[in-house]
């Protein structure tokens, strides 16, 4: 299947997604994969419509994308954000890796490009390619109406943000980190959990 495809809205097979256990369970599936301190921050229980399979596999990019570029204790996050009705949702990947040489920012969603780091060495120890790179996760959140934005710092690290449609649907209040442990209901309130010095405070409003 090529970019052009994925791109297409004619190709989306759309379900009602809950992104926060979707969030949940995308988390479990890689957290064997990588030595990585993986967290999820904020997630706002909030339902789509969406192609399950495609996001799935906008997801993974990214997360292959965080693992190659941080090393054994860095920390890779994730975050679902919705400040309020009609207004769309992000699904955000954070890490405290190597960040992305500012001249690859501009080419970061090229087909088979994922970006150096500074010095060009990948950091981590990356997992097999998906063929597309991030150009796949471009398409994915444009065949949704979508976009996706990246910002990075070299030393710092790198987020990721996949901005999709206002949802049809949203349940339930707005709680704060969940615990990799949480499988039915919503946790006591507790602090934000956070990346090392929250280089990126735009996952927590």
């Amino acid at each position: 299947m090529c970019s052009s495809d994925l791109e297409d809205p004619d190709f989306l097979r759309p379900e009602p997604v809950a992104l926060d256990r979707f969030t949940m369970d995308v988390i479990r599936r890689w957290r064997p994969t990588a030595d990585r301190q993986w967290e999820v921050g904020r997630l706002d229980p909030v339902t789509i419509g969406a192609d399950r399979e495609r996001l799935g596999l906008a997801v993974d990019a990214l997360l292959e994308n965080a693992v190659r570029h941080t090393g054994s204790g860095d920390t890779i996050q994730l975050s679902v954000l919705v400040n309020g009705p009609e207004l769309p949702v992000r699904m955000i990947v954070a890490d405290t890796g190597q960040g992305i040489a500012p001249s690859e920012l501009e080419h970061i969603f090229d087909r088979f490009r994922t970006g150096s780091p500074p010095g060009g060495a990948a950091g981590g120890t990356g997992s097999k390619g998906t063929g597309l790179g991030l150009a796949l996760v471009r398409a994915v959140a444009h065949a949704h109406g979508g976009d996706v934005r990246v910002r990075s710092t070299p030393g710092v690290g790198s987020e990721f943000e996949m901005v999709l449609p206002a949802p049809a649907v949203s349940t339930g209040a707005m709680y704060p980190a969940l615990p990799l442990s949480w499988s039915a209901g919503p946790p006591e309130p507790a602090a934000d959990r956070t990346l090392k010095d929250d280089p990126w405070p735009s996952r927590n409003r």
